[in-house]
């Protein structure tokens, strides 16, 4: 038997719908994170104060944070090392495509008798984001001279002080 509907109650069903998924979708959002600069620019922190041999030893070993500082250091040659841009695009294709996994638990609840369990899933991401690869390109341009005028590429005025003192020691060795 069809149970009569007027456009009130489908207008309503629609309506909690939407406010569902509303909910969901703001509740997906409040697990986004914001990564603050000083973090995402960690691998050009570990370019300029790490020893270039150290530098490549942990890049070598798969560190995908010490082979995006690896690409910095061979392509403006920091450290003492020459510029080798050879060598920076070997690096770089290895710290895109160096993936990292992050396990996810998922709880899956008792149904029909069967008893509840833990699933836990490796999901595969980027050693290095595509946000941290934009902010570290935009500060080493603004240390670089390359036209960036945005002292904020580097964080605060704190902060871009003591990189542009790392930046000239390093390219002075």
């Amino acid at each position: 038997m069809k149970l009569p509907t007027s456009r009130r109650s489908t207008r309503l069903a629609a309506g909690a719908g939407l406010a569902l998924a509303a909910a969901g979708l703001a509740a997906c959002q409040s697990l986004v994170t914001t990564v603050p600069l000083s973090q995402q620019l960690a691998p050009l922190d570990l370019a300029l104060s790490a020893a270039p041999d150290v530098l490549e030893a942990q890049a070598h070993s798969g560190d995908g944070q010490a082979q995006f500082a690896m690409v910095i250091v061979s392509t403006y040659g920091l450290g003492g090392r020459r510029l080798d841009a050879a060598a920076a695009s070997r690096w770089r294709q290895q710290a895109r495509s160096n993936r990292r996994f992050m396990p996810i638990t998922q709880y899956t609840a008792a149904f029909n008798g069967s008893p509840s369990r833990v699933n836990i899933i490796n999901v595969p991401v980027q050693a290095v984001s595509d946000a941290q690869w934009q902010a570290v390109e935009r500060c080493v341009a603004f240390l670089a001279g390359d036209g960036v005028n945005d002292q904020s590429a580097c964080g605060d005025a704190e902060e871009t002080r003591r990189r542009q003192m790392a930046w000239r020691r390093s390219i002075e060795q």
